[in-house]
């Protein structure tokens, strides 16, 4: 999906309430796990108070982008280059 500036973006949704910070951590968890990554490597960079987020993944960028941008992940998650 491409922001209005025509950057790359992922749309995302999480049920936890936006209080306390769980919010983050469930697109954090959400995001660790559907990439096969640690936690740890997943960062909030801009907007923790807000509903766009700039996100710094940190790690071996060659073996993510290949997973990223593999079709059947693209294809199962409704995700486009």
């Amino acid at each position: 999906m491409e922001g209005a500036d025509g950057t790359s973006v992922l749309k995302v949704r999480v049920t936890a309430p936006p209080e306390k910070g769980r919010a983050n951590e469930a697109l954090i968890d959400l995001l660790a796990s559907e990439w096969g990554i640690a936690k740890t490597q997943i960062r909030i960079l801009a907007g923790t108070r807000n509903r766009n987020k700039i996100v710094l993944i940190t790690g071996d960028t060659e073996a993510l982008l290949a997973q990223l941008s593999g079709k059947r992940w693209m294809n199962e998650h409704g995700a486009h280059h």
